[in-house]
């Protein structure tokens, strides 16, 4: 007969727990070890909650902009009456999509990526976006016509916010903005002192 030692039971009695705690927990973590970062998917488009899910993938890329790797940073505009959704894209446009099943319903072209998350306006039915050209746009939600272009000289890529009839957004200047959201016309800009660093 062998003499059991304490340690030598410790030790196995820890093997054994942490064995166990492997099998609970490691099943769980096969996604989260095993696929790495996408950073071209959103965070949610995996979330356990199931909160929000995916219905359906549409690569927006106009055949005459195939070049290069596409990227699409931007967020979308989402018209829920009339069931559209206006996402920015690498190939220079912006497009209303069909909310159902995807099709595109329009696309407007600028001279730069539309990084910038679309703002959809229910009551005057338009979407005022910013381009890598260096402009704020309004267009037309129901067909993608202009109804001005606000030059900046410094890309938007940001979502502009409207409140009380004006249009606020930034530049990549660090120059804030304030422009009469029905006209376009300028009613102040304040140019931020970048930070030291």
């Amino acid at each position: 007969n062998r003499a059991s030692c304490p340690n030598e039971n410790r030790m196995s009695r820890a093997a054994l727990v942490a064995a166990l705690w492997a099998t609970i927990l490691l099943p769980g973590c096969e996604s989260a070890l095993s696929g790495g970062v996408q950073a071209e998917q959103p965070q949610w488009v995996h979330r356990p909650s199931g909160s929000m899910s995916v219905a359906y993938q549409v690569p927006l890329v106009a055949p005459i902009r195939q070049y290069g790797e596409p990227y699409q940073r931007g967020g979308v505009g989402v018209d829920r009456s009339g069931k559209r959704v206006f996402v920015g894209s690498s190939d220079n446009g912006l497009y209303a999509l069909d909310a159902q099943s995807g099709t595109t319903l329009w696309r407007f072209e600028t001279a730069g990526a539309v990084q910038s998350a679309p703002l959809y306006d229910a009551a005057e039915d338009c979407v005022y976006f910013g381009s890598n050209d260096g402009a704020l746009y309004k267009v037309d939600a129901s067909n993608g016509q202009v109804h001005y272009r606000f030059n900046t000289n410094s890309e938007v890529s940001e979502r502009p916010v409207l409140s009380n009839g004006t249009l606020y957004f930034v530049n990549a200047n660090d120059t804030v903005m304030a422009i009469d959201a029905k006209t376009g016309k300028l009613r102040w800009s304040q140019h931020r002192t970048p930070a030291a660093g």
